[in-house]
């Protein structure tokens, strides 16, 4: 099993790649959750709103996000054990965002100390580097591949 960065340390940052929002992704999100809100999928009604434009569901941005590739694929991931989520900016169609991960603390788990339970900070930024949103997530990792690294 490939070994995580030998930077698998508290402080550690690194970033994803870019993904640009599409018209479709909103729409066949809104199949998909049955979340058909004017919001993400009106635009007449959308730019008399907040936003002055449709925008996409919190949620599409954040799955986006988690898979978005970075160096956590390349990691020895056991589960994804949990994630937070704060939406401080919208995205809609045609906007592009990126990821940057910190690592905020590893600890062993209690029942085995070759498994590290790894909080990840992270802020996602747009084209502009806005930031839309910003969280963390927890996972669960295989620390015997991290040893003498």
């Amino acid at each position: 099993m490939p070994s995580p960065s030998a930077n698998l340390a508290v402080g550690y940052t690194f970033t994803t790649a870019k993904r640009t929002l599409t018209e479709a992704d909103i729409v066949n999100y809104a199949g998909l959750s049955n979340d058909w809100d004017p919001l993400h999928i009106d635009e007449t009604f959308a730019a008399t709103g907040p936003f002055g434009r449709r925008v996409a569901h919190g949620q599409l941005t954040a799955s986006i996000v988690t898979g978005l590739r970075s160096e956590l694929d390349e990691w020895p991931l056991l589960s994804f054990l949990g994630s937070s989520r704060r939406f401080s900016s919208p995205v809609g169609p045609g906007d592009t965002f990126h990821c940057v991960y910190t690592v905020k603390e590893i600890r062993p788990t209690s029942k085995n100390p070759d498994r590290l339970v790894v909080t990840l900070g992270l802020v996602v930024l747009d084209q502009n580097e806005n930031e839309v949103m910003s969280g963390e997530d927890v996972v669960l990792v295989d620390g015997r591949t991290n040893r003498d690294g």
